[in-house]
C-alpha cells in the first residue's frame, strides 16, 4: 500500500496494481470507482495531474498512475535522459522518468487528437490507453548511460572480431532497444 494524493491534494490510501486488477476499466480513468473488490478495501485507484515545465498540466489514468507507482518505473528517476552531457552541461539535467511521462503525454494528445479528425479509424478509448502505455513505459529496457554503452560494447566487438583475423562475418551492430 502506498500514500497518494487525489485531485485536491488530500492524502489517500491506495493499493498496488495486481495482477488480478481489471487493467481495461483501470484505462477509463473513472477516478473514484474502485477497479476491484480488493481496491474498495484500500481506496479508489485515482488519476492524477502532474504540472510539468514543458507541458504544463499534465493528466494521467489511473491505469497511468499503476504503471507510474511500480518500483520498474520509479527506477527511471535515477537514470539520465542525455548521458553524460550533466557532467559538461551542469543544467542538462533529464530523467527518464520525466521524458516518459512527456512521451505519455504528447501519445495522449495525438491518438485523441486523430481520433477527432478521422473518425473512420474507430479509435476506441482501449487504443488511446494502448498509445498513452506504450509512451510511458517506451524506456523502461534503460540501462544506466545505456546509449553511451552501445558504443563501447559494438567497440569491443569489432576489435575482437579484428583481432581474431576477420574470421566469419562482420558482427552486427548491437542495439539495446
Amino acid at each position: 500500500m502506498s500514500w497518494q494524493c487525489d485531485g485536491e491534494g488530500l492524502p489517500h490510501k491506495r493499493k498496488r496494481l495486481e495482477p488480478t486488477d481489471d487493467l481495461l476499466s483501470l484505462s477509463q480513468g473513472e477516478s473514484s470507482t474502485p477497479v476491484s473488490s480488493a481496491a474498495s478495501v484500500w481506496g479508489p485507484v485515482r488519476g492524477k495531474a502532474i504540472h510539468d515545465v514543458v507541458h504544463d498540466r499534465m493528466t494521467f489514468s489511473p491505469l497511468l498512475v499503476a504503471v507510474i507507482d511500480t518500483p520498474q518505473f520509479q527506477r527511471l528517476r535515477y537514470l539520465t535522459q542525455l548521458g553524460a552531457s550533466q557532467f559538461l552541461y551542469p543544467g542538462a539535467v533529464h530523467t527518464r522518468f520525466e521524458h516518459s511521462l512527456g512521451v505519455a503525454h504528447l501519445a495522449g494528445r495525438f491518438v485523441r487528437h486523430l481520433k477527432e479528425l478521422q473518425p473512420e479509424l474507430q479509435i476506441t478509448p482501449r487504443d488511446v490507453a494502448c498509445v498513452e502505455l506504450a509512451g510511458l513505459a517506451h524506456d523502461l529496457g534503460h540501462g544506466p548511460f545505456s546509449h553511451t554503452f552501445e558504443k563501447v560494447v559494438n567497440f569491443e566487438r569489432e576489435q575482437r572480431w579484428e583481432r581474431g583475423g576477420r574470421v566469419g562475418p562482420r558482427p552486427p551492430l548491437w542495439h539495446h532497444e
